[in-house]
């Protein structure tokens, strides 16, 4: 039977389109073959073109953004609803609730079927179980949910066998300058007698951020050797 736009038995809500888009590619490739139609409702991209790809192909699992889904949703001219709805998924809900999505989900679940007359399954995964978390949970799921810790509590928490600094930098204008700064530091102990070679990993909130900051390294024919003085007070902006 060819799939509609009113089909969807399941909705994946991400926090962020790159982790959207991530979990959309992993689901079509499980459901490749099986009939399944995968589609996206993320931020940053065509509204139009996706309806338009919905109603074509029509939709069992959609991945979306809180924004994206909730425009769809609350519009009633696009044509894509959820009244056969079987699975709801928040993955990183801390961080839905700590990028402010709190309402928009709140209201999500408003267009959503009345779990009394359409029951469904409801899951949540956090990394980290917050108040926030916890009232987002009895908000929107049966009285006798459960947790599923993934993790031994009696196991060392991984933070505490690493070693960690932090530094403040004065401002945006001074993080790539400051980034910079410390890596040349660390290439210089590098290629001290004895010294291990210098590796890093560097994350940033956004797909753009993490353009530009690479294409800056990338277009630096080598990383300049440590400026003098105090690093930490220059990237602070410490005047001691």
């Amino acid at each position: 039977m060819r799939a509609s736009a009113h089909d969807i038995r399941g909705i994946i809500i991400s926090p962020t389109r790159e982790l959207a888009e991530q979990i959309a590619v992993e689901a079509e490739r499980i459901c490749r073959n099986t009939g399944i139609k995968v589609q996206r409702a993320v931020g940053g991209t065509q509204k139009q073109y996706m309806l338009t790809q919905t109603r074509r192909d029509g939709c069992h699992l959609i991945v979306a953004t809180p924004g994206r889904l909730h425009d769809l949703l609350t519009d009633y001219n696009s044509g894509v609803s959820a009244n056969q709805l079987n699975a709801l998924v928040l993955d990183e809900a801390d961080r839905l609730l700590d990028q402010g999505f709190y309402d928009s989900i709140r209201d999500i679940v408003r267009c959503l079927p009345d779990t009394n007359t359409r029951p469904r399954q409801t899951m949540l995964f956090s990394a980290t179980i917050t108040n926030s978390v916890v009232d987002l949970v009895r908000n929107m799921m049966r009285s006798d949910f459960k947790f599923a810790q993934c993790v031994d509590p009696n196991d060392d928490l991984t933070h505490e066998n690493v070693k960690q600094h932090i530094v403040k930098v004065a401002g945006l204008e001074s993080f790539v300058p400051g980034l910079i700064e410390l890596a040349s530091r660390e290439i210089e102990k590098s290629r001290e007698s004895g010294g291990r070679p210098f590796k890093a990993m560097v994350f940033f909130n956004s797909t753009k951020l993490t353009e530009l900051v690479g294409s800056t390294l990338n277009k630096m024919s080598y990383c300049p050797p440590p400026l003098k003085g105090n690093p930490l007070e220059r990237v602070t902006g410490n005047r001691s």
